[in-house]
């Protein structure tokens, strides 16, 4: 009895020292190094989501947080908020009609009037006097269709405040220590970025009269189905389940690799819900190729004159960390040490 509590004993031991010596290659804040540079930079994965919390309480459990980001003197974060409101404004594609064009040379009486209802509802003027674009009002139709179906179904919480966003948190935080800010994303990249996020040219209509066919198409479908045409109740479900995953896996456990995990189910279901939808599909592919890696590779460029003339931390969205074309991944492969802090 003796003799096997004593291996018990040191296999436990053993067991131990093997779990210790195991990198944690993993968190939420990591060191950027190299002997070309004279302090660290740190790179941080935030939660883009508003959130109603406590970010205070919730950067205190993040081992390291305060001293990495006092160890440092300029914040860089995705996009230097004063930019995002103009760019906006484009990343719809051609948002306006052309000069010469009107809807009413296109559409029969009764289209038209069904399109002059929801340009005065949601737009407070007729279709040709707001003289919007028919891709811009079939995708600002799909959204708000489907926002408005879901608050009727009590799917999303209508009555919730709005919360903060913790990359404002953090950007506030480093204008209040006096801090240099900066943006990863120039005016022009994230015009051109966006504008092909939301539009892939060759999936579009080629005419104009195409694409308004198409969005008097999506209007008629809804009336008919008495606005329930986006009744998904089973799939917000599932979606749901999963974001409450992936904030405990952020906010409580500061898990990197389960964010990513459950980012990609995301992705799966969103693609199974809108494999009828050829738009849907193209929108989803060009979201994660353009505003997730494409991006990384065009900040990555971009980090080393900034960790080499400052030290920085810098704070994107926590799936630019993870995967192939990560920013830990890519700055590992241009030579720099990037370890987890611990």
């Amino acid at each position: 009895m003796i003799k096997t509590s004593v291996y018990i004993f040191v296999y436990c031991c053993m067991f131990c020292q093997f779990a210790s010596c195991q990198p944690k290659n993993n968190g939420l804040l990591w060191e950027i190094s190299d002997n070309s540079l004279d302090k660290p930079s740190f790179l941080f994965g935030t939660f883009h989501p508003i959130e109603e919390r406590n970010f205070d309480i919730f950067l205190k459990q993040i081992h390291g947080f305060h001293r990495s980001f006092d160890a440092t003197s300029q914040f860089v974060t995705e996009v230097d908020i004063s930019i995002v409101k103009d760019v906006f404004r484009n990343s719809y594609g051609d948002r306006f009609l052309p000069i010469d064009s009107a809807y009413s040379k296109m559409l029969n009486k009764e289209d038209l009037s069904l399109l002059d209802s929801i340009t005065l509802k949601y737009f407070n003027g007729k279709a040709d006097e707001v003289k919007l674009s028919p891709n811009y009002l079939y995708m600002f139709c799909s959204i708000t269709f489907k926002g408005e179906h879901l608050k009727k179904e009590q799917l999303t919480d209508s009555n919730k405040s709005e919360g903060y966003f913790l990359d404002s948190y953090l950007c506030d935080k480093a204008i209040e220590k006096g801090y240099i800010v900066k943006g990863l994303d120039t005016r022009e990249i994230r015009e051109k970025l966006l504008y092909r996020t939301y539009w892939n040219t060759d999936s579009l209509p080629k005419t104009l009269v195409e694409s308004t066919t198409r969005l008097i198409g999506l209007l008629k479908e809804f009336k008919k189905d008495g606005g329930n045409q986006f009744s998904e109740e089973d799939y917000q479900r599932q979606r749901e389940k999963i974001i409450q995953t992936m904030k405990l896996a952020y906010f409580d456990k500061h898990d990197l690799w389960m964010v990513e995990k459950c980012a990609k189910e995301l992705d799966e279901i969103d693609f199974q819900n809108n494999k009828s939808d050829s738009l849907a599909i193209d929108y989803l592919k060009n979201q994660m190729k353009i505003t997730l890696h494409e991006r990384n590779l065009l900040w990555v460029q971009q980090i080393p004159d900034l960790i080499k003339k400052e030290p920085s931390f810098i704070a994107v969205g926590v799936l630019h960390l993870c995967g192939e074309t990560g920013l830990i991944n890519q700055l590992r492969k241009m030579g720099y040490i990037v370890k987890p802090v611990e």
